[in-house]
């Protein structure tokens, strides 16, 4: 069900509004709609993922100087904290955060860190997550999962990885 609301916006970002929709394959209105959908459920993670942005030859450049320990070891401790902060934001506005909505709704749709292969459910055994960042990118994601799975289910994960890819496993 859908409630009509009327906004006053300047005519200039009315024009790009429905540019960027018809870009989308969307109606300025759905295009309102999903955007601002997008942003008010992103809204509790803002103090968690609040940062910079690089564009992606940026990221893969500095990633690809910093030597593998130290990113296992950083993906292992923020993977931790941001899985537990991300929760307790979740839990004060009476929402539930389980670890396969983070991975789908915060790290996958938000973030944008990969893409999962295929569909996903909370009973999903397995996923596979694609990226572009290389090699380290896919251990970093390895060390980051794990630990904020551990978190959930103090199970650990069964996770494979290359350049491109890394496919999850959950523990029966």
């Amino acid at each position: 069900m859908s409630t009509t609301k009327t906004f006053r916006f300047d005519p200039r970002l009315i024009e790009k509004i429905s540019e960027v929709a018809k870009k989308h394959g969307q109606s300025p209105n759905q295009f309102i709609s999903n955007t601002l959908k997008w942003r008010v459920s992103i809204d509790p993670l803002i103090p968690t993922f609040d940062g910079i942005m690089f564009g992606r030859e940026t990221f893969k450049s500095i990633i690809g100087i910093v030597d593998t320990d130290s990113l296992e070891i950083a993906g292992w401790e923020l993977g931790k904290k941001h899985f537990v902060i991300s929760r307790t934001l979740f839990e004060s506005r009476g929402e539930e955060l389980s670890f396969v909505r983070y991975i789908s709704e915060v790290l996958d749709e938000h973030a944008r860190w990969f893409r999962i292969e295929g569909g996903v459910s909370e009973t999903s055994k397995k996923m596979t997550l694609h990226h572009n960042f290389g090699v380290k990118w896919s251990m970093f994601l390895k060390s980051y999962l794990s630990s904020a799975y551990e978190v959930v289910s103090g199970a650990k994960l069964f996770i494979t990885t290359n350049d491109t890819f890394v496919k999850i496993k959950f523990a029966d």
